[in-house]
């Protein structure tokens, strides 16, 4: 596109050649033509014709670019239909969780490995309701079911693969001690507790669906329904051994890894007091207290009976959350996660917990993996969904956790 200051020039230019052959043009009327007045007017006449065809030239050039700009969405949508028919464009493939499960649900696929510790499930909303996809309602039931896989409770590690993981750990800080002047300096080296190995136990679910489910409409949350029959089977298995697992054919449960903090009174079938409670929670090391991972774990019985619990004034100690939906309730300051898996109170049974719970790492094997079976039940016409999940579990410090034991009868 040609610029005004651009065309203006031209003008000017040939205005100029105009007015010298105007000049010759006088001087021819007059009787007063010179012998090179002839060459001169030749060269003018030239350059008048060059420069008034430049001028045109840039003017439609101009036009023809104001017409384009103004036309143009025209013009794209009056492409050609030979073009449009020939043009081959690459495909966009959609790999988000929702669209992998209908995949599966097709048979498109037969399996997929899911990432790990995926938690947020819905987004916020003005009012309309916000579409969670297949996984991440399976790790939100898995949340609800046991906090033992919650990452914001307990340290989750993810790895790809399945090899021994080892965890170094100390027992004891080095001490100084006073020390005379020139005198030798004492060794005080710190101690180093065993390896805690972390292994990968496999837990799985199998679920089967008729085909008419699969493809009939009238089916309705096909898919909230699997997510929640496979969370429910694989939190069960899964929670349990986190939460009490022997660590010898399965993980280390927290429970069964955390020491004895409080026993409580005798010829009372377990049941604590408020003043049990206060010395659990001061049972542990400071650093571990004042962690943001301390807290208490129990069932929903044991937090019942918790909850009734006053102090001499007539104050109960449980306080319920009054910080927002979705915060835990708080006991003596300190957030109350409820596990269904930790034993009810009776006597001689670790039926609360509390500690720095980021101290409990559970070690994940490439997350959550779902895959699908057309074949296994084809005489049945039923589809196989299976959910396997590959992990351990370990308490790195057993001081940073501890449990009150109902006492004797």
């Amino acid at each position: 596109m040609y610029s005004d200051d651009h065309i203006q020039k031209l003008r000017d230019e040939r205005a100029r050649v105009f007015h010298h052959m105007k000049d010759i043009a006088d001087r021819d009327q007059r009787g007063e033509l010179r012998s090179e007045d002839e060459a001169a007017w030749q060269s003018a006449n030239a350059d008048y014709d060059r420069l008034t065809a430049a001028i045109e030239r840039a003017e439609r050039g101009n036009q023809h670019q104001a017409i384009e700009e103004r036309y143009a969405d025209q013009r794209i949508v009056q492409r050609p239909q030979f073009l449009t028919e020939q043009r081959v464009e690459t495909p966009v493939v959609d790999d988000s969780d929702e669209a992998i499960l209908r995949r599966l649900a097709s048979g498109e696929i037969r399996s997929w490995d899911f990432a790990p510790e995926r938690r947020d499930v819905l987004t916020s909303s003005s009012g309309a309701p916000v579409p969670t996809s297949f996984y991440g309602q399976l790790v939100e039931h898995l949340i609800v079911m046991t906090p033992m896989l919650d990452p914001s409770v307990v340290t989750i590690l993810n790895t790809s693969g399945g090899e021994n993981l080892q965890i170094p750990r100390t027992l004891a800080y080095s001490g100084g001690t006073i020390t005379a002047q020139g005198a030798a300096m004492a060794d005080a080296d710190p101690t180093f507790q065993a390896f805690l190995t972390l292994g990968a136990f496999k837990y799985s679910s199998l679920v089967q669906v008729s085909s008419e489910m699969l493809t009939d409409s009238g089916v309705p949350d096909f898919t909230g329904y699997l997510a929640r029959q496979m969370a429910t089977s694989m939190a069960t298995a899964v929670g349990n051994v986190l939460t009490r697992g022997t660590g010898t054919v399965q993980p280390t449960g927290i429970v069964t890894a955390a020491g004895t903090g409080v026993t409580g009174a005798t010829a009372t079938s377990g049941v604590f007091t408020a003043d049990n409670l206060i010395d659990l929670s001061f049972a542990v090391n400071s650093s571990y207290r004042r962690s943001a991972k301390a807290g208490w774990m129990a069932q929903a019985a044991t937090l019942g009976t918790i909850r009734k619990l006053k102090t001499t004034d007539g104050y109960y100690v449980y306080e319920p959350n009054i910080r927002g939906f979705g915060q835990p309730d708080r006991l003596l300051g300190f957030p109350i996660y409820e596990n269904p898996d930790v034993a009810a109170t009776g006597t001689a049974v670790q039926s609360v917990v509390f500690g720095d719970f980021g101290m409990f790492y559970v070690r994940q094997v490439g997350g959550v993996n779902l895959a699908r079976s057309d074949e296994f039940a084809f005489s049945s016409d039923l589809v196989t969904f299976r959910c396997t999940w590959r992990g351990d579990s370990g308490l790195t410090h057993q001081g940073a956790v501890t449990t009150f034991r109902g006492g004797t009868a």
